[in-house]
């Protein structure tokens, strides 16, 4: 039922598992701390790291479900097409301030935050502006 009414919303809804995203940057904090977490997203661009741990806790994310809407809005055929978004998108082309800045809030325990424009593609290759409402359901923290 919740389902349903979620696909007839006019903006785009996702459910989406991001604990392999969660168990990575909790690692990072760990590692390098709140205020390192920046420096640490940059290293990607270092050569001489042989594993990527972000890009792959960002392809172990997953969408449980899309609405209509986002099949629209990434111009997706079937909704198995957005089981496997570009999630590496946020956590290796943008720099690793602006990731940072934008989960801070849900690494400090907040429920929810927001934030603009994480250059994405349609599936058609078109360009997608976004702005993101990440939103932890309760008792999914």
């Amino acid at each position: 039922m919740l389902r349903h009414l979620i696909d007839q919303l006019p903006v785009t809804v996702w459910f989406e598992d991001w604990s392999p995203i969660r168990a990575t940057l909790d690692g990072a904090v760990a590692q390098a701390g709140i205020e390192g977490l920046a420096d640490w997203l940059d290293e990607r661009e270092r050569p001489y790291i042989p594993f990527n741990e972000r890009a792959a806790a960002a392809a172990a994310a997953r969408v449980l479900h899309a609405n209509d809407a986002a099949m629209r809005l990434y111009r997706a055929q079937d909704r198995d097409a957005l089981d496997s978004p570009d999630f590496d998108t946020m956590l290796t082309r943008e720099n690793g301030a602006t990731v940072a800045q934008a989960l801070l809030p849900l690494l400090k325990g907040h429920r929810a935050t927001m934030f603009d424009s994480i250059d994405q593609r349609a599936h058609d290759g078109s360009h997608v502006s976004v702005r993101t409402a990440l939103i932890v359901a309760e008792g999914f923290e």
